[in-house]
């Protein structure tokens, strides 16, 4: 993903040259949600490349193995790197096939949790990630309840 990429992702941005590296600025509208940010666009091609591997898990190992380190990571005291664990998270729990219902309660703490920090960007994914997590869950929860 190169600068112009990661641009045209998001609407009303703009770019910003900034200690010799590129960096994006703005408005991102997700879902209604608007949301400041300040990233560069290198974590953005990190984090895209995070999102295709977890994607590709679809295993009771494999995703077991995503919930432990993504959670963990999720723990860390430097906001970015928790930040950047709950986007990943928040991407797996929203879109995977596989079936992760053995972590929901370690999830659920884990997210909860994390209002408590001070990271306003952490705050945000935390809450887009619980979000993700109870809309699945409740899907999942409905079809065997009336299958």
């Amino acid at each position: 993903m190169n600068a112009s990429t990661a641009f045209s992702i998001f609407e009303n941005c703009s770019m910003k040259q900034s200690n010799n590296s590129q960096q994006i600025h703005g408005m991102l509208d997700l879902e209604g949600f608007y949301f400041v940010f300040y990233v560069s666009v290198y974590i953005l091609q990190e984090i895209d490349y995070c999102r295709t591997v977890v994607l590709s898990v679809h295993d009771d190992v494999g995703v077991r193995t995503v919930m432990q380190e993504l959670l963990a990571a999720s723990q860390s005291p430097t906001a970015s790197e928790c930040w950047s664990a709950v986007v990943i998270l928040h991407t797996f729990c929203d879109k995977t096939s596989a079936d992760y219902s053995d972590y929901l309660p370690q999830l659920f703490r884990g997210l909860i949790g994390l209002f408590t920090n001070s990271s306003e960007k952490v705050l945000h994914a935390a809450w887009d990630c619980l979000n993700a997590v109870t809309k699945v869950s409740t899907f999942k929860c409905n079809y065997y309840l009336y299958k």
